[in-house]
């Protein structure tokens, strides 16, 4: 092992050092050469292979351990910190294992280089691999789970009718609500161009690049609205909103190019807000002749979702607002769990069509004006398209999350969340659970942690861990 994970000083002063020789090693263990030569052979190396924390494709592997002590302290330390769920990067190895070494081997500090070679023989050695973070985790947090159900009682306790004549004349589909009275709304950020994610390049090619037209316009530059029921069903257009601080002088001269298959709303952030989702209520969902008597709405648990005015213009209207618990709308909103992604992908193609038609027609510079025409058009194009197709993704996505299934619990064997078993979704049938408050009561701020895009994950079998 001398020979494989020690280094020979050749220069002290200028800190350069070898892989240590024969003659090195002669000099160092006080044993011939000949005789340290005759047992690095292989049949010698062999003795010292064992299965150790890596085995791969039923071979084993060599133990090349530089400083195995510090390994091990830094994978159990990784296994920790990973159990709690923290996002891992490779400047947390480089400051621990420098740390580490420091209190191991503080004789030796000239010798620690925390190089890609061995960085890599780590990670192999211990079977680390680097992921990406997705919304989703395979076994979701305990504490998420108890927030899920509680928003599944909550939803199914408002759902039953409120008094015996409703109970007698009870014609609806779902509890006292029709399909069509059942309704997620979702914000997403959509920008000018689509330059991030995936492209096909020539095989070998070391830089995968995208020409941008304008800088930024691949980040967020508008705010688009969708609502959905669970009838499948189009209802309300979906709504964009884009910057501009009161958007008058730009409808003068845009609007009649705008599609009209999309509301367009502007504010000095082009993000929803209190005054918009407000005006949206009282123009557009209480105007829907299904939502004369009220409805179900299942929206996330923004701050000015919850204002005193939002709430009680809802109670007003017989609106239950169903506030999807912080954290939890990937796995439970319908529009993030199924709806969101393919639309997005047919925006991006319809957006491509677009300016590519544009530009082979002659046109070279955009403005900001023309890329919200442009917008209008390509999301009004897309949602029909979806809406055509892909109806029936709608309807299952609300049925997946409970939001559509009989409050007798007969058909709870149809919920399907993340990381949840159906075995552990005792909802009930909405009349003998406790009372557990509404649910934007129940609301608490949950950890960020796994925002990141990138994270190195443990993927040793089970059986290693013992």
């Amino acid at each position: 092992m001398f020979l494989h994970n020690h280094w020979i000083a050749k220069d002290e002063t200028k800190k350069i050092f070898h892989r240590p020789s024969y003659t090195d090693a002669e000099a160092f263990f006080k044993i011939p050469s000949s005789t340290i030569s005759n047992w690095n052979q292989p049949k010698h190396i062999n003795m010292l292979v064992s299965q150790g924390p890596a085995s791969y494709g039923g071979t084993h592997a060599v133990l090349h351990h530089r400083w195995p002590e510090l390994e091990e302290r830094l994978f159990t330390q990784f296994l920790g910190r990973r159990g709690e769920g923290k996002v891992i990067r490779r400047g947390w190895f480089r400051r621990l294992a420098t740390q580490l070494y420091r209190e191991l081997y503080p004789d030796t500090l000239h010798l620690f280089r925390f190089s890609a070679g061995w960085f890599n023989r780590f990670l192999k050695r211990y079977r680390i691999v680097i992921r990406f973070t997705t919304n989703q985790a395979s076994k979701i947090p305990e504490e998420f789970q108890n927030h899920i159900l509680s928003w599944l009682r909550f939803n199914r306790r408002n759902s039953l009718p409120r008094n015996s004549l409703e109970k007698a004349h009870l014609i609806t589909d779902v509890g006292r609500f029709r399909l069509s009275q059942i309704c997620n709304m979702d914000e997403t950020p959509i920008p000018f161009e689509f330059l991030s994610g995936k492209t096909y390049e020539m095989k070998g090619a070391k830089t995968v690049w995208a020409k941008q037209t304008r800088g930024g316009w691949d980040k967020r530059q508008a705010t688009l609205i969708l609502y959905v029921f669970a009838d499948g069903l189009p209802r309300i257009k979906p709504k964009l909103i884009f910057h501009a601080a009161t958007g008058a002088q730009v409808r003068r001269k845009e609007e009649a190019l705008y599609d009209k298959r999309v509301t367009v709303e502007f504010n000095p952030t082009a993000y929803n807000n209190k005054a918009l989702f407000l005006r949206w209520i009282e123009e557009e969902l209480i105007k829907l002749e299904d939502w004369k008597d009220g409805g179900l709405l299942a929206i996330d648990a923004a701050e000015f979702h919850k204002t005193e005015k939002i709430l009680t213009t809802l109670r007003e209207h017989s609106i239950i607002p169903s506030m999807i618990p912080p954290g939890c709308t990937g796995l439970v909103q319908p529009l993030d769990i199924s709806i969101n992604k393919p639309f997005k992908e047919l925006l991006r193609d319809y957006v491509d069509s677009y300016v590519e038609l544009e530009e082979h027609a002659g046109k070279e510079t955009w403005s900001v004006g023309d890329r919200r025409v442009m917008t209008t058009i390509c999301v009004s194009r897309a949602w029909d398209q979806f809406c055509r197709e892909s109806h029936h993704l709608v309807i299952t996505s609300f049925r997946n999350v409970g939001l559509s299934l009989h409050p007798n619990g007969s058909e709870d064997h149809e919920l399907s969340i993340k990381g949840i078993a159906t075995s552990e979704l005792q909802v009930g049938n909405g009349q003998e659970l406790p009372e557990m408050g509404d649910t934007w009561e129940e609301e608490r701020t949950l950890s960020t942690e796994s925002d990141e895009s990138e994270v190195v994950e443990y993927d040793l079998p089970v059986e290693h861990l013992d």
